[in-house]
């Protein structure tokens, strides 16, 4: 015989009682597993529950210790990202609530910011050298003063092109070829449909005077920052003497003569770190036999679960199983699987 093979023989007999005692038996075997390894899944739930207290613990005393760092930080962000759009508005030559909408429609069909403002200087030197006299692609867009709505309506155009070579060739020709490879989403659509869904619940007007307001407040910002600092350099001035500066170099010269020293006898703390080294294998090596069946044996576990969750799926007990397929296979069934799982602990 081969090891580890089996030979399984089963005598049935069709008698009512002895089903359900069966039954009962074996429910009463895979109730008790299910147990501990309901109360290991609670202990580890328990585990997390506390990791993930332990983690918004610190979050909350982060918060307590300094509460305005994140509200300074968003405060930072959305004065900075004012003043950059009205920036980029006027280096676009259009409005700001112009801008704002379609670089916004821009970026929900893939295209960031830096692409959006290349598509934007194009259109600009283009346009700028038809007003000169150039005969372009552009020509006929010459007389635009408002870049922005410049870009929309050369966008508008190569929508209707519809998709294909022509209006690939003609993208290309107008934004450049890594650009337009980028605009395939927006030249489908155009930006009426982004500008809908960007724009819900937005006014043009008050979007425009938000952003010229907050980035009126990012220069007050800017401006008293500045002054702080200003003030700041005058405060240290009586603040900082000689002996301030003696005492800081003195501290890097104990610095300097530590490294010295670390660097004369490089072979002790060389020494330290390999010890250091050898005990985290040695740890390694020991703790891993002892982890790895524990681990082995859990997964084992959820899975023998599994199987006896999958036997009893769509059925009420053992007995209701029995009456829908032959007895004999379905304990040939069990048995096999619980030889499956009896080889894979061996």
């Amino acid at each position: 015989m081969a090891a580890g093979s089996y030979i399984v023989l089963i005598k049935f007999v069709g008698d009512t009682s002895s089903l359900s005692k069966m039954e009962k038996d074996m429910n009463r075997r895979f109730n008790k597993v299910t147990k501990r390894f309901g109360q290991g899944l609670a202990k580890a739930g328990k585990m997390i529950k506390f990791g993930a207290f332990a983690a918004g613990a610190v979050s909350i005393l982060t918060s307590v210790l300094n509460p305005l760092q994140e509200i300074n930080s968003a405060l930072d962000n959305i004065l900075a990202k004012s003043g950059n759009i009205k920036d980029q508005a006027y280096n676009m030559d259009t409005s700001v609530g112009m801008y704002a909408a379609m670089q916004s429609a821009a970026a929900a069909k893939g295209i960031d910011q830096a692409q959006f403002n290349m598509m934007g200087q194009r259109i600009m030197e283009l346009i700028g050298a038809a007003k000169n006299g150039e005969d372009n692609v552009l020509s006929k867009y010459k007389n635009e003063k408002d870049m922005g709505l410049a870009l929309y309506k050369v966008v508008e155009a190569l929508k209707n092109m519809g998709p294909g070579a022509e209006r690939a060739a003609m993208a290309s020709q107008i934004f450049g070829g890594r650009i337009s490879g980028r605009m395939s989403g927006l030249l489908d659509t155009g930006f009426d449909e982004p500008l809908t869904q960007v724009m819900q619940g937005v006014n043009l007007k008050e979007l425009e005077n938000a952003v010229k307001g907050l980035d009126e407040k990012s220069n007050l910002q800017s401006a008293l920052r500045a002054n702080l600092d200003l003030r700041d350099i005058v405060a240290k001035n009586g603040i900082v003497s000689n002996h301030t500066i003696a005492m800081q170099n003195r501290t890097e010269e104990y610095k300097l003569n530590k490294e010295n020293k670390l660097l004369s006898d490089y072979k002790t703390p060389a020494d330290m770190q390999m010890a250091l080294y050898d005990l985290q294998i040695k740890y390694y090596e020991k703790i891993m036999p002892l982890v790895t069946p524990l681990v082995n044996f859990f997964n084992e576990g959820v899975d023998l679960i599994e199987t006896v969750y999958k036997i009893q799926e769509n059925t009420n007990s053992l007995a209701n199983v029995f009456s829908k397929e032959d007895p004999i296979l379905i304990l040939l069934k069990i048995c096999s699987i619980l030889k499956n799982y009896l080889d894979r602990g061996r």
